[in-house]
């Protein structure tokens, strides 16, 4: 199986010249003020996903990074409720897992995330939006609940998808993965011109035909020879723990990308 994956490669597969894809890619590429943004994704390379096993993830123990707040006070925050920092957190949790070479804890992370050569990436921008938050009104302790909170949900999102791309590589799928393909090309894991886009159902965020983060099928419309697999994991309702999808939905899953991987492979041969 593929034992890296760079940016290059996933420009080249997923955003030829002409196509949605890749106008999005020159709009990102130049953006104004986060041209280093590009800079140091475009230079990342995948390897350590491919290392982790899903009994790491699994039998990984951290401290809660939700914090004691709940959704509905969280929320409440509004400019930390929709807050990005230059850095989508998929690329800083990637950067720090290929960093790290492994799994890492929700307080390694909070200590990476300080160290003065990123610092500027995540923490220093996330201070500032909390004093400003708090300028405006909000409760001081509740707006930084609020952005752990925020930065929490992504880090356990996180850890459900390499956990799912670990248990997919360990049924031979060769599923592969890159922080440019999740954040700008809502591709969370891909095999050959099979997409894979995970999410759990939330009607604020996502839906199969719902909420407010892009779709890859709609991103790919002008790209036929890709076909999506969306694959919603389980609501879950126990507070303060990582979900992970059980046995039958991973085997559900891997036959639905293998499905669509005949299906692919067909198209091919007809063409």
């Amino acid at each position: 199986m593929v034992t890296s994956t760079s940016a290059s490669e996933v420009v080249d597969h997923f955003a030829p010249n002409g196509t949605k894809t890749n106008k999005l890619l020159d709009w990102w590429k130049h953006r104004r003020g986060l041209g280093h943004v590009a800079q140091t994704v475009l230079a990342h390379v995948s390897r350590t996903p491919y290392t982790v096993v899903a009994e790491d993830i699994a039998t990984l123990t951290t401290n809660h990074p939700l914090g004691e707040i709940r959704p509905s006070r969280a929320y409440q925050v509004d400019a930390i409720k929709n807050w990005n920092p230059g850095y989508a957190f998929t690329h800083l949790f990637h950067q720090m897992l290929e960093e790290h070479r492994g799994v890492f804890t929700w307080d390694e992370f909070r200590e990476w995330a300080q160290h003065p050569a990123v610092e500027d990436r995540l923490w220093r921008p996330a201070q500032a939006v909390i004093e400003a938050a708090v300028a405006s009104g909000a409760d001081p302790k509740e707006a930084h609940e609020a952005m752990q909170w925020r930065i929490g949900v992504f880090y356990y999102s996180f850890l459900r998808e390499l956990y799912v791309i670990a248990r997919f590589r360990e049924q031979d799928l060769p599923v592969l993965c890159h922080p440019l393909a999740d954040a700008l090309f809502r591709t969370d894991a891909w095999c050959d011109n099979v997409i894979v886009e995970l999410y759990i159902p939330n009607p604020t965020f996502k839906t199969s035909d719902a909420g407010r983060k892009w779709k890859a099928r709609e991103l790919f419309a002008d790209q036929p020879h890709f076909e999506v697999v969306e694959l919603a994991m389980p609501t879950q309702h126990t507070f303060g723990n990582l979900h992970l999808p059980g046995p039958r939905t991973i085997d559900l899953a891997a036959n639905k990308i293998r499905q669509a991987l005949e299906r692919s492979q067909a198209r091919a041969e007809t063409a």
